[in-house]
């Protein structure tokens, strides 16, 4: 009998749910700082009762860095005009950002453009199959950090769902594509971009938020048996081989999708 390790991490619904918002408070620390922007949620009583109940999911010491990450995130919420500069900074928009947000920057850096386009499609496949799409409103490529941690997200909560249903067939389906999605895209170049971004981050909270990200990524990866499937490079710098930044202000919920509409685990053909 084959065994899957990470079946033995993710007993219960608890556990994938402090999994889901681990992924969701790192897509969330990615979205620009501005009045009404996705980060202002941060602030409100909901976000923090919601993210506290899914840490009980999580081991300590990931439960701690995202108690520590929402500290540092209300210095971000206080001083949002000196914030958003430096996200800007970081991210872009415009030429050059020392951290671009995007995949195909790292893992198709200086390719043909059909490899680009190959890649994104992929990304956009995986979240077909499962029943998303990156919204008008985000106006960016499916291929940004931050919609790629918030499928992640979404993926534990449908397995979560699965669990705590008895849908064993359905929450394996669900794993093998968190699995694969982590092989093939997130797991392939999160690393890179989280340690360029603790290099260059100017205040604490961009610093912290590069730890957690590697390191959590790493944990995933490591604990699901999962490898990266390609190598990523550091990345094409926009302007130079591609002029296909579009928005740096990070497209945070960026996904149409339900999780009330019938739960859709299998993979759309």
């Amino acid at each position: 009998m084959s065994h899957d390790p990470g079946l033995a991490q993710d007993r219960t619904a608890a556990d994938l749910n402090g999994v889901a918002g681990m992924y969701l408070l790192l897509a969330t620390g990615l979205a620009y700082p501005g009045p009404g922007g996705p980060m202002g949620a941060w602030e409100t009583p909901a976000f923090r009762l919601e993210a506290a109940a899914r840490a009980g999911g999580l081991t300590p010491e990931w439960r701690d860095a995202g108690i520590r990450l929402l500290s540092l995130g209300d210095a971000v919420i206080a001083r949002r005009d000196d914030a958003g500069m430096e996200h800007t900074r970081l991210f872009g928009p415009g030429r050059k950002p020392p951290v671009p947000p995007y995949e195909t920057l790292y893992t198709a850096a200086y390719a043909p453009t059909a490899r680009h386009s190959q890649e994104l499609a992929d990304i956009q496949g995986f979240y077909r199959a499962f029943g998303v799409a990156v919204t008008p409103e985000a106006a960016d490529r499916p291929d940004h950090l931050a919609l790629e941690l918030e499928f992640l997200s979404l993926l534990c909560q449908k397995e979560a769902h699965a669990v705590h249903a008895g849908m064993d067939e359905a929450a394996s389906i669900t794993r093998d594509a968190r699995k694969a999605f982590l092989a093939d895209h997130v797991g392939c170049w999160a690393g890179g971009f989280a340690a360029r971004l603790e290099q260059h981050a100017a205040i604490p909270f961009y610093q912290e938020l590069g730890r957690t990200l590697g390191g959590f990524v790493a944990w995933e990866m490591d604990r699901l048996g999962v490898k990266p499937a390609k190598m990523a490079h550091d990345p094409a710098p926009s302007g130079d081989g591609d002029d296909r930044m579009e928005c740096g202000a990070c497209p945070m919920n960026g996904m149409a999708h339900s999780l009330a509409d019938g739960e859709s685990f299998i993979p759309r053909q």
